[in-house]
């Protein structure tokens, strides 16, 4: 019995000398997911800075190239309230000098007013002054865009700063894409400028994308 216990006490001693290491282990992996875990924290913070910091510079460029583009639309208004009469020539040598290397982002474009009674002499007047085959158009994202049925309003593009007649979708009303249309509307009832987010463009600027429309009124003026 006694050669019994001292071999079980044998067996016991080596074990008492590994809960010391055991131990010491333990708090080790604590300590390391420990520091795991707020290195984690500390990063997450400095990447979120880092995307806050980031975001906030896009914005102000975005703000900036907006508020740039918002401009070039009032200065067109100015130059029409300013002007007795404003033909072609005139449009495309005004707005060639504010778009002057945007020509890839923006494009201008002069859609007057005309009602049901006034669509035929004006389809006519526009025929007369170049436009071949000019008729009011239903918006539509590709061709071929078909002859407007009777409305009882239109807002054709007559003037655009796009140099091609067929790129430049003369005659295209405005007013049939319900999108463009509310524009249209919210800026004449409040005489201000209205902006439209993700409209689709039919003539894609460098690729196809969606695109962002700012309307403002101006007076109607004779066409050329």
């Amino acid at each position: 019995m006694t050669d019994l216990f001292e071999f079980t006490r044998k067996n016991w001693q080596p074990a008492r000398h590994v809960w010391p290491i055991l131990a010491a282990a333990c708090l080790g992996l604590t300590v390391a997911v420990t520091s795991w875990f707020a290195v984690s924290v500390w990063e997450e913070r400095l990447a979120k800075a880092k995307f806050v910091a980031l975001a906030s510079d896009y914005r102000t460029v975005l703000q900036t190239g907006l508020d740039d583009y918002l401009g070039k639309l009032l200065a067109v208004r100015a130059f029409y309230n300013a002007s007795h009469e404003v033909d072609p020539d005139e449009f495309a040598v005004f707005t060639r000098k504010i778009t002057q290397g945007d020509d890839d982002t923006m494009r201008l474009v002069w859609s007057p007013r005309v009602t049901r009674d006034e669509r035929a002499a004006f389809e006519r007047q526009a025929r007369a002054a170049g436009f071949n085959d000019f008729h009011i158009r239903t918006w539509a994202p590709a061709d071929p865009m078909a002859i407007s049925p009777p409305r009882d309003e239109y807002f054709p593009i007559l003037y655009s700063t796009v140099a091609s007649k067929r790129t430049a979708t003369f005659g295209t009303d405005l007013n049939s894409e319900s999108i463009r249309s509310d524009a249209i509307r919210r800026a004449r009832d409040s005489d201000k400028i209205a902006t439209a987010q993700g409209i689709m463009l039919r003539n894609q600027i460098s690729g196809s994308r969606e695109g962002f429309l700012a309307v403002i009124p101006a007076p109607a003026r004779t066409a050329a």
